[in-house]
């Protein structure tokens, strides 16, 4: 049997190059990836190269305003530089892993261990529920608020010359009809 893989480094860590030609990362900056979090173990000058660890626990400021329980998914806020439960809508906010440890309501440390139990679709975002024939649909402006709604299919049947007519005062209540217009 042909030889499949080689093992090359435990991998917690990984080169990283700065895309900014402005302006530097620090020391324990959290940086997003896209599929999870680097933290950059020494400053790494712009457009320069330098080493993001991608795994392990680290003690990182925190919401104040929300309890972790150890498991718990947790979210980088980039904008507001914490970890927290709630993902928004920033562009820069990034799955950053799970609760190490718990955290108290009003505490502003977190124990995090990074990048690990990452969801491919957090079920997080998914609202329970849901019937066949139902869709997801955005609730409200907020990131991830959706909902299980109805589609509203234009209904079978109908022949040629026949329009769609409203037959109540309900919302989507329509049914086939003769063309009063005579078009």
């Amino acid at each position: 049997m042909a030889k499949e893989a080689t093992f090359i480094e435990i991998g917690e860590a990984i080169t990283y190059t700065n895309p900014s030609a402005e302006t530097a990362i620090a020391a324990g900056e959290v940086v997003a990836l896209g599929w999870g979090v680097g933290i950059a173990m020494a400053d790494i000058a712009v457009s320069a190269v330098g080493v993001l660890q991608i795994a392990g626990v680290f003690a990182m400021t925190a919401v104040n305003n929300a309890a972790f329980a150890i498991g718990d998914p947790l979210y980088w806020d980039d904008s507001a530089g914490k970890v927290t439960k709630v993902v928004s809508s920033d562009s820069g906010d990034a799955y950053i892993g799970i609760a190490y440890a718990v955290k108290g309501t009003t505490a502003t440390t977190a124990y995090v261990k990074i990048n690990v139990g990452f969801p491919a679709y957090p079920s997080a975002f998914l609202p329970t529920g849901g019937t066949t024939g139902q869709v997801l649909a955005k609730a409200s402006n907020t990131a991830q608020d959706a909902a299980w709604v109805a589609i509203h299919q234009v209904p079978a049947g109908g022949t040629t010359g026949q329009v769609l007519k409203k037959v109540s005062d309900t919302d989507y209540d329509v049914a086939w009809a003769a063309d009063s217009t005579g078009a």
